[in-house]
C-alpha cells in the first residue's frame, strides 16, 4: 500500500528536525529503493512486479508506486522491441478485477481453473481441456529403492508430489499445548523409533544403560506422560525396546565383521535403478544385513507375518537379486525377528521390470491403487472393499488419505475404470509369494543364522 514506505518522526527524534539530517542517516524510504535495485539485479530469469490497478469501488485508475513507474518510464524511454514494438506494452498485463471476467474464459484471452465461472459463461466445449497431465519425460535423475517403495504404498500421492508439487497438510495437526495422558499408536512408533536410533551404541553402553538414558532424555523432552503415567510407558517403551535391542546385539555378533557396501544399478528402456547395499555386515562366508523396524510385523489375531509391514524389505530384496547381488537378511521387528532369503535373479528382473513399468504409467496418470488395499485384494478380492472404504473391522480405511479421497472417494470409484484388479495381481502377488515361501518366522530364542 505504501512503497517505498514513509518514516514517521517523533517529537523527540533531533535527526528530523531541519538541518540536522547527515548523509548517511537512516532512512526507510532510501533502504526500500535499495531494495528494489538489489530485486533488479538479484533476477536472472523473471522478474514479476504486480500492483492494484484500479479501485475496487468505482473501477478508477490507480497509480502504482513510484519505484514502479520510474522503471516502466525507463523501458518505455530506453528500450524497444523487434520492429520498433513497445516493449512495456508486450510486458504488461492487466487483469480483471472479477474473477467471474469473461476474459478469463474467452479464447487466447487469460487463464483461469474456475471452472464454475466458464460454465456461468457458456464457453462453447471445445474450450475445455481434457484434464490430462503433460507428456511424462523419464527424470533425468535415476530411481532408489526408496522412490519405488514410496510409490508401491500409494502412487497417487507419489504422482501429486512429482508430477503437480502437491504437497497435503494435515489441517487438524496443531501443536498439542494439553498435558498428555496416554500415547496413540503413532506416538508409540515415533517413541520406539527414538529409543533404537543408532543400535550400535547399545554394543558400547549395553542396552539397559542405552534404554535408561534415552527414556531419560524422553522424559526431560516433554514427549513421556508425568508421573505413574509416564512410568507405565517407559516401562512398556523398554520391555518392547530391550529384546530388539539385545537381538541386535545378537547379530552383531553372530557377523562381526562389517562389509562394504554393494552398488545396485539395473537399466530399464527410460529409467535406472542407481543405489546402494549398504548395512552389510559378514561372518566370513556370507554377507547379510538387518534392519529394525519399530512396527510390529504380526497381525493382532493369529499371529501370521504382516506383509504390508515387509515393503521395504522386499523392494531392497529385489533390487538387490536382480543386480546380481543376493544377500540374506533379517528384519528385527517389535514382536517377531524374520529371516529373509534372497529371490531368484530371473524372478527378479522380470518383477523389478514390471514395477519400473507401472511406476512410469504412475508418473503419467494417477493409478487406481494402494498397497493395503491391493495386498488385501490379493489374499481375498472380497475384502479389498473393507480396506479401502473401512468396517467395522478396520478403523479407518484407507480411502481417506487425502490423495485417493481426492481422486477416487471409495473404493466403487477406485475399480470403475477396471483397471484396478491388473494391478495387485503384477505388483503384490510376487511380494506375497515371497514372504510365504522366503521369509522365515524365528523364535525368540533361536540363533540369528543362515540356512
Amino acid at each position: 500500500g505504501d512503497f517505498p514506505r514513509r518514516s514517521r518522526q517523533g517529537d523527540f527524534d533531533l535527526m528530523a528536525s531541519p538541518g540536522q539530517q547527515r548523509p548517511g542517516d537512516r532512512s526507510r524510504r532510501d533502504d526500500d529503493r535499495y531494495l528494489m535495485l538489489e530485486a533488479l539485479l538479484s533476477a536472472r530469469r523473471t522478474l514479476y512486479v504486480s500492483w492494484c490497478g484500479r479501485s475496487a469501488r468505482d473501477n478508477a485508475m490507480q497509480p502504482p508506486s513510484v519505484l514502479v513507474s520510474q522503471l516502466r518510464d525507463y523501458l518505455e524511454t530506453c528500450w524497444r522491441g523487434p520492429e520498433g514494438r513497445d516493449v512495456l506494452a508486450d510486458r504488461t498485463t492487466v487483469h480483471p478485477l472479477q474473477p467471474f471476467a469473461r476474459r478469463y474464459f474467452e479464447s487466447g484471452g487469460l487463464v483461469s481453473y474456475a471452472r464454475e465461472w466458464r460454465v456461468a459463461h457458456g464457453v462453447p466445449p471445445s474450450l475445455e481441456d481434457d484434464g490430462a497431465a503433460p507428456a511424462f519425460d523419464a527424470i533425468d535423475r535415476p530411481l532408489t529403492i526408496g522412490m519405488l517403495a514410496s510409490f508401491l504404498r500409494n502412487p497417487a500421492r507419489e504422482f501429486f508430489r512429482a508430477r503437480l508439487a502437491v504437497h497435503p497438510v494435515d489441517d487438524e495437526a496443531s501443536v498439542d499445548d494439553d498435558e498428555a495422558f496416554t500415547l496413540d499408536g503413532l506416538e508409540r512408533y515415533g517413541l520406539r523409533n527414538a529409543l533404537l536410533a543408532d543400535p550400535d551404541t547399545a554394543l558400547r553402553d549395553g542396552t539397559t544403560a542405552m534404554v535408561a538414558d534415552r527414556l531419560r532424555r524422553l522424559r526431560g523432552s516433554g514427549r513421556l506422560p508425568l508421573f505413574e503415567l509416564g512410568a507405565q510407558v517407559e516401562d512398556d517403551m523398554g520391555s518392547v525396546v530391550g529384546p530388539m535391542l539385545r537381538r541386535w546385539v545378537e547379530f552383531q555378533r553372530a557377523f562381526p565383521d562389517a562389509a562394504a557396501r554393494q552398488p545396485l544399478r539395473f537399466a530399464s528402456i527410460d529409467a535406472i535403478v542407481d543405489d546402494w547395499l549398504d548395512g552389510l555386515r559378514s561372518d566370513g562366508t556370507r554377507v547379510v544385513r538387518a534392519s529394525m523396524t519399530p512396527s510390529k510385523v504380526l497381525d493382532a489375531k493369529g499371529g501370521r507375518l504382516r506383509v504390508d509391514r515387509l515393503l521395504d524389505a522386499w523392494v531392497r530384496t529385489l533390487v538387490a537379486s536382480a543386480c546380481d547381488r543376493p544377500a540374506h537378511g533379517f528384519v528385527i521387528g517389535c514382536d517377531a525377528t524374520l529371516r529373509l532369503r534372497p529371490i531368484d535373479g530371473d524372478v527378479a528382473r522380470q518383477t523389478l521390470s514390471d514395477l519400473i513399468d507401472a511406476w512410469r504409467e504412475g508418473m503419467a496418470q494417477a493409478l487406481p491403487f494402494a498397497q493395503r488395499t491391493a495386498l488385501a485384494f490379493v489374499t481375498d478380492p472380497s475384502r479389498g472393499r473393507e480396506v479401502y472404504d473401512g468396517d467395522f473391522t478396520v478403523r479407518e480405511g484407507e480411502g481417506r488419505e487425502f490423495s485417493l479421497a481426492r481422486l477416487w472417494p471409495d473404493f466403487e470409484a477406485l475399480t470403475a475404470d477396471g483397471r484396478f484388479a491388473s494391478y495387485p495381481r503384477r505388483l503384490f502377488e510376487p511380494m506375497t509369494r515371497w514372504v510365504a515361501a522366503d521369509v522365515d518366522l524365528l523364535a525368540a530364542d533361536a540363533p540369528l543364522a543362515i540356512v
